[in-house]
């Protein structure tokens, strides 16, 4: 399973975030239940005109576009990178559990290159789901810039 861990990043979300009212999903270890980031997803210049294309697992074009679950959790969080900022008027990327996008799309534009969004209603998966990435874009999407996504996790007990 590719995962990486930025420390800041796991701090502010432990520092941000409490438990939700709404979580529904196994019973978390604490209200400082153990967070990561799991990905990175990422492309190599971002094509205009893509609908729910899958962003392989890794620095590249490898074949796999999920990291399967090692326990269950909740996804609270979408971080995305773009190596330049450009006319971006509409892109997006949005969660994934067994290859199903589900919760926010996070919407992307040329004002910025970088963001942590969090998700309206954390996304609850299962030991064993295949978490990934799907990116959409318009006709006008511009330049070509490489990106890179994570999710950020809620590990359950």
């Amino acid at each position: 399973m590719a995962r990486v861990t930025s420390n800041r990043l796991v701090t502010d979300l432990n520092n941000g975030l409490k438990r939700s009212d709404k979580f529904n999903g196994p019973a978390l270890e604490s209200e400082n239940a153990r967070f990561d980031s799991v990905g990175p997803f990422s492309q190599h210049s971002v094509a205009a005109s893509q609908t729910g294309v899958a962003l392989p697992n890794g620095l590249g074009t490898g074949a796999l576009t999920f990291v399967t679950a090692h326990r269950a959790g909740e996804i609270v969080s979408i971080a995305w990178g773009l190596s330049t900022a450009g006319t971006h008027t509409a892109g997006a990327v949005q969660a994934t559990v067994g290859g199903t996008a589900t919760g926010d799309s996070v919407v992307f534009d040329g004002g910025g290159t970088a963001a942590v969004v969090d998700q309206t209603t954390p996304i609850s998966f299962n030991e064993g789901d295949k978490l990934g990435i799907k990116i959409t874009t318009d006709g006008n999407f511009t330049p070509t810039p490489d990106i890179a996504a994570w999710l950020n996790v809620r590990w359950a007990a």
